[in-house]
């Protein structure tokens, strides 16, 4: 069958296809906890057929896995440049001022 993006038709297999596609993906994006909306793009890419070679196949596995890695290391990175010790005693200088604050008012 040809692609859909370049016949410009869409067959009764290639729709079946491309929603059970989206189906799984939802589905594993839920399950994992990784939900991704674009992620749909890409199923669709494939079930409609635009990877017509190995190599267009193998490309999109590429970009995806370096996508996701140097998506964690931004996410690795951004969370160890927090300060742990105004995290450490952000709720004990909240419960401070608050006490403070409401000793002061007036009753």
């Amino acid at each position: 069958e040809p692609s859909v993006l370049t016949g410009h038709i869409l067959t009764a297999s290639r729709l079946g296809a491309a929603a059970v596609a989206i189906i799984v993906t939802l589905f594993m994006g839920n399950m994992l906890k990784a939900s991704h909306p674009p992620a749909a793009a890409t199923t669709l890419l494939v079930a409609l057929g635009s990877l017509a070679t190995m190599a267009d196949a193998i490309n999109v596995f590429i970009g995806a896995v370096l996508m996701a890695a140097i998506g964690k290391l931004i996410r690795t990175l951004r969370t160890k440049a927090a300060t742990p010790l105004s995290q450490q005693f952000q709720p004990e200088i909240t419960s401070r001022m608050a006490a403070k604050l409401d000793a002061s008012a007036p009753r």
